[in-house]
């Protein structure tokens, strides 16, 4: 479901008031009213670390069952694998789209396509990962926890600290501290789309609080059961945060002083971690209560990888195709999103079966055999903790 929230997220860009700055789209119909921006930044505030933290903890199963070498051939099959064919694939569909709408919208002349030469504001963010950038610095956290766990280092957690972090509100505090000051440092990196294949420091930090939030969570595992405890506060608490930081960003003008900048940075740390925890717990008591995903839900979750590869190029195509369309602004977002969705999950239904689709890591059918389980019994959780 956060994975179809960035479809969302993306349909939503060329219809906002204020867009995200550097985040160049293929057209761009500004409209006066506000509520599309501000579902913008909700989603935008918890939905990449969410999926860091949910990253994190399964790198570090993945690593504690198998080893460091099978760990790391696992994560480029899987991650860097996927990030190089669709830098070759999607991004190459993505350039002609949106060259396109550079067209009709009066950016560029055909001849700026062939050449790949645009104005000022196309050239400096033109090359780049683009969406892809997740799986780079995913990429990279993964290589920093196998050179840790090679090397045989591992930072013990205190056991107050560790009880912290799985039961009361403190452990969306504690991430929230680490999160917040790369943030307050380089607010840009949370306010601008940086478009390139070096990351971004600020924004690299922010994330990797969140993967190593996963990777502590997995180390906690034993008592799991407990981070359900509470989840409806955390929940309440995230509401409250993303609503003060949706207001931050959407003040007009912006403010820059050095007060602005730890309001923001705290606002949207606390959001995002008391997000991540609490929609985690949240999702393990409905899945608990449903015993299942069921058909619907499996496809989606196998899908999910798909969509997030893929999705650009349908929404991309969907807003060139409406640009100037007398339509309510708001409708065409909500097509756009109905597109991204739809043309996602259906090739996905074609292809997923295909030998190239597994062979590039997209996507593998579950072993016949299953897998054990994640959650290991209350009684294992060690007195000290070895993330």
């Amino acid at each position: 479901m956060a994975m179809l929230l960035g479809v969302v997220l993306h349909a939503i860009v060329a219809y906002m008031h204020r867009p995200m700055d550097r985040l160049i789209w293929p057209v761009q119909e500004s409209t006066e009213h506000r509520v599309l921006d501000a579902v913008f930044w909700a989603i935008h505030g918890f939905r990449v670390p969410l999926f860091f933290v949910v990253s994190g903890f399964f790198a570090a199963m993945l690593i504690g069952r198998r080893g460091p070498r099978a760990f790391l051939k696992n994560r480029w099959s899987r991650i860097g694998v996927p990030l190089v064919a669709a830098t070759f694939t999607v991004l190459p569909v993505m350039y002609l789209i949106w060259s396109w709408g550079w067209v009709e919208r009066g950016w560029a002349a055909p001849e700026h396509i062939v050449h790949v030469r645009f104005g000022p504001a196309v050239q400096p963010n033109l090359y780049g990962f683009a969406h892809l950038w997740f799986l780079e610095y995913l990429l990279i956290y993964c290589v920093g926890l196998w050179a840790l766990r090679s090397a045989r280092v591992r930072p013990v957690l205190p056991a107050g600290m560790a009880k912290a972090l799985v039961s009361g509100p403190w452990r969306g505090v504690v991430l929230a501290a680490f999160a917040a000051a790369p943030i307050a440092v380089w607010p840009d990196a949370l306010l601008n789309f940086h478009n390139g294949f070096i990351p971004s420091p600020g924004l690299f930090l922010h994330q990797l609080a969140f993967f190593v939030a996963g990777v502590v969570l997995f180390s906690l595992r034993g008592a799991i059961a407990k981070i359900g405890r509470g989840a409806w506060f955390e929940v309440a608490v995230a509401v409250g945060a993303g609503v003060w930081f949706v207001r931050l960003v959407l003040r007009d003008p912006p403010a820059d002083t050095l007060q602005d900048r730890i309001m923001l940075a705290a606002a949207v740390s606390l959001f995002a971690a008391f997000a991540s925890f609490g929609l985690i717990a949240v999702g393990l008591r409905v899945f608990e209560r449903l015993g299942g995903l069921g058909r619907i839900g499996r496809f989606l979750a196998d899908g999910s990888y798909w969509v997030y590869l893929t999705h650009p190029p349908w929404i991309g195509l969907a807003v060139v195709l409406m640009y100037e369309r007398p339509m309510p602004t708001w409708v065409k977002a909500v097509i756009a999103a109905a597109v991204g969705a739809a043309g996602t999950l259906a090739t996905f239904a074609v292809v997923r079966n295909a030998r190239w689709v597994q062979r590039v890591g997209v996507y593998r059918p579950p072993s016949p055999r299953g897998g054990g389980a994640v959650v290991a019994p209350a009684a294992e959780r060690p007195a000290t903790v070895t993330p």
